[in-house]
């Protein structure tokens, strides 16, 4: 079973003398951490590096909840993922995704590997939805 958990840590100081949260997910006997928005100064911590300030607190622990429960809901499929690739998941879920950047990345790749007439297919349909859409 995966664990999140929110930590600080005393090396991570900014130059402001701020400190980021960091998310840890421990899963399949391994640790691996992902930033956070939230950066907490000298006042808001403990001695030992502990969240004191009950606001932040509340904010944090809403969110591991929600990481908890998106590890709950992915059951069995939670065997098949790496600590890496579930850490990866739970840092970019919630973000949109834009398809049009994917496919002309795909595209210059393929381009690169010398498949001009994938590429090709690939350009057409993502020009034509550009043009349906009306996008850039």
């Amino acid at each position: 079973m995966a664990t999140v958990s929110a930590k600080i840590y005393s090396h991570h100081s900014r130059i402001d003398g701020t400190f980021n949260v960091k998310i840890c997910v421990y899963h399949k006997k391994e640790r691996k951490f992902f930033d956070t928005t939230h950066y907490l100064s000298q006042k808001q911590l403990t001695a030992d590096f502990t969240i004191k300030d009950k606001f932040i607190l509340k904010v944090i622990d809403d969110e591991l909840l929600e990481y908890r429960s998106t590890i709950s809901n992915l059951g069995i499929k939670l065997d098949s993922l790496s600590c890496e690739a579930l850490r990866d998941y739970l840092s970019k879920k919630g973000k949109n995704i834009d398809f049009i950047a994917f496919s002309r990345e795909h595209i210059a790749v393929l381009r690169s590997e010398k498949r001009n007439g994938s590429a090709n297919n690939f350009r057409t349909v993502v020009n034509s939805l550009c043009w349906i859409y009306q996008l850039k």
